[in-house]
C-alpha cells in the first residue's frame, strides 16, 4: 500500500472517468484545470451573442436576446460527445440550459425559454 487515503475532491470531475478537471471559483466561475490538457486552451470569446465558431474543447459563449438557442460549431464535437454547460449569467426568463444536441462539429444548447438578454455560459467537450 502507498499510504494513501481516498477522499472525496468538490469540483468538475469527467461524468465518464470520474477524473477531478476543474472547480468552481469563490466568484461562482467554473475553471477547468489546463495542466490535464496542456496541448488545448480555453477559447474566450468574450460571451459574443448567438451562434458562433469556437474550434475548442471549451469555451464561453452567450444565448442571442430573444432565442432559447445557440449553436456552437467546433472541430472538437462529434455526435458521441458530452458537452457540459454551466450558466455563467442568467436574465429574467432564460435562467438553464435545458438540452445540449451534438452532431458531427456542432453542438446546440437549448434554455428553458426565450432570452430577455443576453445570458452567458462556459462549456467543456468530452470525447
Amino acid at each position: 500500500m502507498s499510504g494513501y487515503t481516498i477522499k472525496h475532491v468538490a469540483g468538475l470531475h469527467d461524468p465518464i472517468t470520474g477524473a477531478l478537471v476543474g472547480f468552481y471559483g469563490s466568484d461562482n466561475n467554473e475553471y477547468i484545470l489546463p495542466a490535464l490538457d496542456p496541448g488545448r486552451t480555453f477559447v474566450d470569446t468574450s460571451a459574443t451573442p448567438g451562434n458562433a465558431t469556437i474550434n475548442s474543447d471549451r469555451g464561453r459563449a452567450a444565448f442571442a436576446s430573444g432565442t432559447s438557442s445557440v449553436t456552437i460549431t467546433s472541430s472538437y464535437v462529434s455526435a458521441n460527445s458530452i458537452v457540459l454547460v454551466h450558466m455563467q449569467t442568467a436574465d429574467a426568463t432564460l435562467t438553464l440550459p435545458l438540452t445540449v444536441s451534438c452532431t458531427a462539429g456542432s453542438f446546440t444548447v437549448t434554455g428553458n425559454s426565450n432570452a430577455t438578454g443576453t445570458p452567458a455560459f462556459n462549456f467543456v467537450v468530452f470525447n
